[in-house]
């Protein structure tokens, strides 16, 4: 026989407290920017480690 919990409950994914697409790495972030390019046409990209969920994400603003 199965265990089975009486109470079900949800479990809710991580939120990272931002809303940009996230990328675990630096490598991983700089990867899209190359598939990106490839594919598309688009403004420079660069990526950076965010301060507010220290994941990484994409920006096209020049670097401060």
């Amino acid at each position: 026989m199965a265990y089975r919990s009486s109470k079900s409950k949800s479990v809710k994914p991580i939120d990272p407290g931002c809303r940009k697409t996230i990328y675990q790495s630096r490598g991983e972030a700089e990867d899209m920017i190359r598939h990106l390019q490839e594919t598309r046409f688009v403004r420079e990209l660069h990526a950076y480690q965010c301060p507010v969920c220290a994941l990484w994400h994409l920006s096209s603003k020049a670097k401060s």
